[in-house]
C-alpha cells in the first residue's frame, strides 16, 4: 500500500534553539536578518522532526507517531508530502499547514487490518518551508514505525514466486559490444520491502551463449524504470529496491557491452528475492 497526502507544513529552526529531535537536510535555503543556517547534522538546524516512542497496535483511534516543531520566531508555511511505504498503517490525521513560532504539529496513523506485527516506513518530503525571512526547499527524511496490528504476525510471501511478472529480452546473433542493449523487467508481489535486493542470475547464458565480460567490466548497467540502484556481483545483476518503488511498478534494467556469436538458447535467467529466497525463472534466446 502506498498512501500519499499533500501537506502544507512549516518548520524552520532558529540558530539559537537546540533541537533534541532528528533534523532535515536541505538542498537550498535562504534567510534574512542574519539568521544562522543549519544542516542535517547541526544541533542548531532549522527543521526539527521526531518519532514518538510508541507501538501502533489498534485499528480504531489515532496514534501519534511523528511530531514536527517550528522553532523560528515567525509563522511558517510548508508544502510537503507524507508517504506511507509498505502495508501496515493508514493515515488518520496529517500535519497542520501552518505553524506559529514554537508550535508543534503531529501526524497520526491507525493499523491497516490484517497486517500483523512489523515495521512500516513513513517518508516525509518537504518541497518548501517559507516565512517572512526564511525559505527552505526540498527536505526529506524516512522513519520506521513499529506496529503490532491485528492479523498475522508474519505476513509471509503471497502465493506464487514472489514476483507478479518477469521478462527478459531476446538478443541478436553475432553482436559485438556496444551494438545492442538487453532489458530485464520484473514486478514484485505485494510483500515487497523497501531496500530489499533482487538478484538476476546470468550464469546460464554467460559463457555459453552471451559474453557479458565487457558489461560487467565497464559497469554498463542502467536502471531504465525504477528508483533504486543496480550493480554487478559475481556475474549477477543486483537491484536494491527503493522506498519510492511501488508495488505495481515495473522495474526495468538494461545492460550493454555484451557479445554473441551465432544462434542459441533458450537460456534461463533466475530472478531471486534475497530476503525471502523466492525465485522466478524466465528464458531468452539468441536469434
Amino acid at each position: 500500500m502506498r498512501t500519499t497526502k499533500s501537506l502544507a507544513i512549516l518548520f524552520v529552526v532558529l540558530g539559537v534553539v537546540l533541537l533534541a529531535a532528528p533534523t532535515f537536510g536541505f538542498i537550498s535555503i535562504s534567510a534574512d536578518r542574519g539568521v544562522s543556517v543549519g544542516t542535517a547534522d547541526d544541533e542548531e538546524a532549522y527543521l526539527g522532526v521526531e518519532t514518538v516512542d510508541t507501538v501502533v497496535s489498534g485499528p480504531n483511534g489515532a496514534e501519534t507517531v511523528l511530531v514536527m516543531t517550528n522553532n523560528a520566531d515567525e509563522e511558517l508555511s510548508i508544502d510537503a508530502d507524507v508517504t506511507i511505504h509498505e502495508p501496515g498503517l493508514e493515515e488518520e490525521s496529517g500535519f497542520d499547514d501552518t505553524l506559529s513560532p514554537g508550535e508543534e504539529t503531529t501526524y497520526a496513523v491507525t493499523c491497516e487490518p490484517g497486517t500483523g506485527a512489523g515495521e512500516t516506513e513513513l517518508e516525509v518530503t518537504v518541497d518548501s518551508a517559507t516565512g517572512d525571512g526564511i525559505s527552505v526547499e526540498e527536505l526529506e527524511r524516512s522513519f520506521a514505525i513499529v506496529r503490532d496490528c491485528p492479523g498475522r504476525s508474519d505476513p509471509g510471501p503471497p502465493d506464487g514466486t514472489g514476483f507478479d511478472s518477469v521478462a527478459v529480452d531476446d538478443v541478436s546473433r553475432s553482436v559485438s559490444p556496444s551494438e545492442e542493449r538487453q532489458q530485464f523487467r520484473f514486478r514484485l508481489a505485494e510483500n515487497r520491502k523497501a531496500h530489499e535486493e533482487i538478484e538476476i542470475g546470468l550464469s546460464d547464458p554467460e559463457g555459453s551463449g552471451v559474453d557479458y565480460t565487457e558489461t560487467f567490466r565497464d559497469d554498463d548497467l542502467e536502471v531504465v524504470e525504477g528508483a533504486g540502484a543496480v550493480q554487478e556481483s559475481d556475474g549477477t545483476l543486483v537491484y536494491q529496491v527503493a522506498p519510492q518503488d511501488g508495488h505495481d511498478d515495473e522495474i526495468v534494467l538494461e545492460v550493454g557491452g555484451y557479445a554473441t556469436d551465432g544462434d542459441g538458447g533458450p537460456y534461463e535467467v533466475t530472478f531471486t528475492r534475497s530476503d525471502t529466497d523466492e525465485t522466478a525463472i524466465e528464458s531468452f534466446e539468441i536469434e
